[in-house]
């Protein structure tokens, strides 16, 4: 497997959330480019990172052991399932455990006042027949640390090693 210096996680917010946050770092650059968080909103996602992202969701949730109802003196409670941020580490030279998914969902019990948290888990084998959406995630995210740490550097380039950007 080919090593990457890049590291990069996505942490996709739960239905109804504005931003995904893509945390990139690069320790092997001299000077190491420490974790550093790009917030970009949902609407702004393409398509095909946004349907990536929502399998990946929705795979978890399938996942997810339903709890049965809780049962009080009065009444049957069910349930009601609240996700949290699903979190995509794609790229990391430290890891070889490549691409993971985790997911928290609560489970709430409404009127109990009851709630439990359990755990989704996406590992490489998970990915192994759909390697297209990985590289769709891989590249988005590459992009946009990309265009994040250029921004940042760029006010410190001397003007003969800024690149021109083509325009859309």
């Amino acid at each position: 497997m080919e090593k990457h210096q890049l590291s990069l996680t996505l942490d996709y917010p739960p239905p109804g959330g504005k931003e995904v946050v893509v945390t990139y770092s690069y320790r092997a650059s001299d000077p190491p480019v420490e974790e550093t968080q790009v917030q970009v909103p949902v609407e702004d996602l393409p398509v095909d990172v946004r349907a990536a992202l929502l399998a990946i969701r929705e795979t978890l949730e399938r996942r997810v052991r339903r709890l049965p109802p809780a049962r009080t003196p009065h009444a049957t409670v069910a349930p009601v399932l609240i996700p949290g941020v699903l979190t995509v580490a794609i790229r990391d030279q430290a890891r070889t455990d490549l691409p993971t998914a985790r997911l928290y969902v609560k489970h709430s019990f409404p009127g109990v006042g009851e709630t439990s948290e359990v755990e989704a888990r996406l590992v490489p084998e998970d990915f192994g027949s759909e390697p297209q959406v990985v590289q769709h995630l891989v590249q988005w995210a590459s992009g946009v640390a990309w265009k994040h740490y250029e921004d940042r550097v760029r006010p410190y380039l001397h003007p003969s090693r800024v690149r021109r950007r083509r325009s859309r």
